[in-house]
Parts: structure tokens; C-alpha cells; sequence
């Protein structure tokens, strides 16, 4: 099993009807179809959903295959003393588009002060109290990999960083202006709101354009 995103080196042995090793120098090459790529040495990236591939290596006239299972693995835990911090929406990895939930689980035995979500190196919502959430609008970034990161700070003021990277795609509704919201807000009415403005715009006639007969 391969966690979404992540890299498997897979290795392919070529044997003789006696099963003793070749001797022929043929090379191995690779193809996959399903959830993932490989390349010519074999390392196989998984995809970024849920799924399965099939792996084929070939010498020669002859051929093996291998079924690789892709799956969500839980995000690690981060801990720094008694403070610990883990995402738990998105799934690292993960490819994600508009309004996006980001959840992190945090735990000091002194209890919890913040948590600070992060993206890209910048701060953009900060949660005092559980559930340690945020509903995050990724239409503001350009498609592409982008850097998560959940600050959590302890009543004492010990704080361990939870990193995770995720893959925005929204196509031609990335990099638009928007905003953040948390606990629950509704950062996606903005494109709506604008919607509407234009659509009353285009109901009117410009001045300019009007026949001189109804002046």
C-alpha cells in the first residue's frame, strides 16, 4: 500500500525457467496504468486519490505484474514536549478545490492556548477554542502544490508546527480575490454577490447606446 503523493521504489527480478537469475542482459522496463506513474528505475508516484495500479515490468519477450493499492494514510502526529498537533482534513497530499474544511487535532495536558492555521508561510485564521477549524477559500492561489501548516500553542506556550502539503486545482477560478473564514463562515458567496452585480449591469442600456427617438 502507497499513501496518496507518496513515492514507492518497486524492484523486478528476472529469472529463468529453473528460476536461477538471468544471464541475458536484458534491462527491465516499466509502464503503469490506473493511480500513479512511474519511471524508467521503477519508482512508482501514487496519484492523489484513492484508487489502485497495475505495474508492469518487461525484459525481453517476458513480463510481470503487480497491483499496487493507493489509500489516505492518517497525517502524522507532531509533538514537541507534552504539546502535539495532526491535521486531520485535508489528507496530506490531497488535491483540494474552493471552499476548503482544515481540521487539526491538538493536545497538551495544560491545555490548548491557539491554534494558528498557515498558508504558504503567511497566517490567515487563528481558532481559540475547539474544534480547531478553519473554512478555507483556495480560489485565492494559483493551481499548483501549496505549504499548510497548523501552529498550536500550549496554555504554557510551548508551540509545535504541523506541516502539509496539498495541491490546489480550481482552474479558471484560481488566483481570484477572496477571503478566509472560520468557524464556519461562508468565504463562496463573494463570486455570487459579483454574479449578481453583473447581471443587473447587463440588464441596463448604456446612455450612450440608446436611439435618439426615445430621448
Amino acid at each position: 500500500m502507497v499513501a496518496i503523493g507518496a513515492v514507492a521504489p518497486l524492484t523486478a527480478g528476472v529469472v529463468d525457467q529453473f528460476g536461477a537469475p538471468s544471464t541475458s542482459g536484458a534491462g527491465v522496463t516499466w509502464t503503469v496504468s490506473g493511480d500513479g506513474s512511474i519511471d524508467g528505475s521503477g519508482n512508482f508516484t501514487a496519484g492523489n486519490v484513492s484508487g489502485s495500479a497495475i505495474v508492469t515490468a518487461t525484459s525481453g519477450s517476458v513480463s510481470g505484474t503487480s497491483t499496487v493499492t493507493v489509500a489516505s494514510m492518517p497525517n502524522p502526529v507532531v509533538t514537541v514536549g507534552t504539546t502535539s498537533a495532526q491535521w486531520l482534513e485535508p489528507t496530506g497530499g490531497a488535491t483540494v478545490s474552493g471552499v476548503v474544511l482544515c481540521r487539526v487535532a491538538a493536545n497538551d495536558p495544560g491545555g490548548i492556548a491557539s491554534v494558528t492555521f498557515v498558508v504558504d508561510g503567511t497566517d490567515v485564521s487563528t481558532v481559540t477554542g475547539p474544534s480547531y477549524e478553519m473554512r478555507w477559500d483556495s480560489t485565492h492561489l494559483a493551481d499548483g502544490v501549496h505549504a499548510l501548516a497548523a501552529r498550536a500553542t500550549s496554555s504554557s506556550g510551548t508551540q509545535v508546527l504541523a506541516p502539509l502539503s496539498i495541491t490546489v486545482h480550481n482552474g479558471s477560478l484560481s488566483a481570484q480575490s477572496g477571503c478566509s473564514a472560520t468557524g464556519g463562515g461562508l468565504p463562496w458567496l463573494w463570486p455570487l454577490a459579483a454574479l449578481a452585480f453583473a447581471v443587473r449591469r447587463s440588464r441596463r442600456a448604456p446612455v450612450a447606446e440608446r436611439s435618439p427617438l426615445f430621448r
